[in-house]
């Protein structure tokens, strides 16, 4: 039997990627939800930074990158992995932005 902790159960918009996306606390700020608009922002900061990251990802393995095609294949998923999180964000982006103009 394992005898590690039972993980919690996530909520809605909890970071499950490990330090890649977005952090608990920036969807929560002091125990008080973050504004539509704090939000977005922070969205859309998150989005730049990931971006700037897959870029460099794609461009190591596209330049120097390592030689072992073990390594080389890896470091293609976690670029792949990294954009199906940018495209999880754009559409969290997209809702707010609809949210924002209804209110």
């Amino acid at each position: 039997m394992d005898d590690r902790p039972a993980l919690p159960a996530l909520s809605s918009g909890e970071d499950i990627t490990g330090g890649g996306g977005v952090s608990r606390d920036r969807k929560q700020g002091y125990g008080e939800r973050m504004s539509l608009q704090e939000e977005l922002r922070q969205v859309e900061e998150d989005l730049e930074r990931m971006r700037t990251e897959v870029a460099e990802m794609r461009r190591q393995v596209g330049d120097v990158g390592p030689t072992d095609p073990t390594e080389r294949s890896m470091m293609i998923n976690q670029a792949d992995e990294q954009e199906n999180l940018i495209a999880s964000l754009d559409a969290r982006r997209e809702d707010l932005l609809k949210r924002l103009n209804e209110e």
